[in-house]
């Protein structure tokens, strides 16, 4: 933030105070370090920040009641992979020209030397920020060298938006965002930690593509499809109705299946017995004298047949073949 001067509609310098106003604590994200700045009575910006040594993310929140215009001068060290969550907003960055943005847009910038205006409508308007220093994004286009066509962008000076269709049409990459949204929230995320997310995130950005799909799916739809997959994943020996679940989402059944499939890759019935089965192999594990009678006890399969078939199935083998692949034999005198 050191790095960025904010100035009014009247040119007027804004300070950029520390911390999130205590009116604005739905908004807050805990374990970031936030800042503000107040632009007239009802407008603000939040910023918040969650650090870490190869990755920096940043939650926006612009907030404001009426039209408002921001000027921003300064310089923007590195790669900024930039996302619109929520809302829409014109801006200008020196000599580029005007651009709409609007929920699931995103852009990616390189160092950066930042001379914009922005104009806001009176309709919140929500930032996903992912900041990389030089030396990580080259670590980045060393992991993934599908990002190296990108350097020949950033030589030339050219910033601009990723790809001409917003990311509101890849289904994948707004679950993405909001599980890394929702687990800062949960102060459960740890940008050293997560690596593995990230750069799943980046990569499906780098290859993002729209969907031939039916259905429009809002952020707030896409959090319920993650948390009905939570639903699915955390007793998956429990009997869960999928009706009940997707009455639970406020979603039709077609349009819950048809999203469920395009964010994980399958449908719930079928994510529902590959959990099961991920289950049976942990406890082959543990305890090597189970019979397909007892997994399918534990887990609610309707008989031992059933239970290898769905196994076989999934894994492509039996569970006998399976246990003898990894050396898994049964004690002597259990069948």
């Amino acid at each position: 933030m050191n790095d960025l001067k904010f100035f009014d509609q009247q040119h007027e310098l804004l300070t950029i105070v520390p911390g999130i106003p205590k009116k604005f604590n739905s908004h807050k994200i805990a374990g970031t370090q936030g800042f503000h700045i107040k632009v007239h009575s009802n407008g603000y910006m939040l910023f918040q920040h969650i650090p870490g040594a190869l990755w920096n993310i940043w939650i926006s929140h612009y907030l404001f009641d009426i039209p408002t215009t921001i000027f921003c001068e300064g310089h923007i060290e590195g790669v900024e992979f930039h996302n619109i969550l929520e809302g829409n907003a014109l801006y200008k960055n020196g000599e580029d020209d005007w651009q709409h943005f609007k929920e699931g847009d995103h852009n990616i910038l390189f160092s950066p030397q930042v001379n914009s205006i922005a104009k806001f409508n009176g309709t919140t308007l929500v930032s996903f920020d992912i900041h990389l220093s030089i030396p990580s994004f080259k670590q980045l286009v060393a992991n993934q060298p599908a990002f190296r066509e990108w350097v020949t962008y950033f030589n030339s000076g050219i910033n601009h938006r990723l790809y001409p269709g917003a990311a509101s049409r890849n289904i994948p990459l707004q679950a993405m965002i909001m599980e890394i949204v929702d687990k800062c929230k949960q102060s459960s995320f740890d940008s050293n930690g997560n690596q593995a997310l990230l750069g799943q995130f980046l990569d499906s950005v780098l290859h993002n593509k729209s969907y031939n799909c039916d259905y429009k799916f809002t952020y707030e739809e896409i959090r319920r499809l993650i948390k009905a997959k939570e639903t699915l994943s955390a007793e998956p020996g429990k009997k869960i109705r999928i009706s009940e679940l997707y009455r639970q989402t406020a979603m039709g059944h077609k349009k819950f299946t048809e999203g469920f499939k395009l964010v994980f890759g399958v449908v719930p019935s079928v994510y529902v017995l590959t959990e099961k089965i991920r289950v049976c192999k942990s406890l082959m594990l543990q305890q090597k004298d189970l019979t397909n009678e007892d997994y399918a006890s534990i887990m609610n399969f309707n008989s031992g047949s059933h239970f290898a078939r769905t196994f076989k199935n999934i894994e492509g083998c039996t569970p006998k073949e399976y246990r003898s692949k990894y050396g898994l034999v049964k004690d002597k005198g259990r069948k």
